[in-house]
């Protein structure tokens, strides 16, 4: 909801989400990016890992 009220498309969030991912990763702070219980799917996923899950539902999600 948040990408759609600024005009983010899915190709900028996801360069907007893996940049961060990226600079907290050369930071040497992964514990944000750490395996975490997704609600959703029923497992943990790294946060690579629901990113890709996030990005192929995109189309799905519900809008505001």
């Amino acid at each position: 909801m948040l990408c759609e009220e600024y005009g983010f498309s899915k190709e900028k969030a996801e360069e907007i989400l893996r940049k961060l991912a990226e600079e907290q990763k050369s930071k040497g702070d992964t514990k944000t990016l750490e395996p975490t219980y997704d609600h959703a799917s029923g497992k943990y996923l790294a946060f690579e890992d629901w990113l890709d899950q996030f990005l192929r539902h995109w189309e799905k999600l519900p809008s505001p």
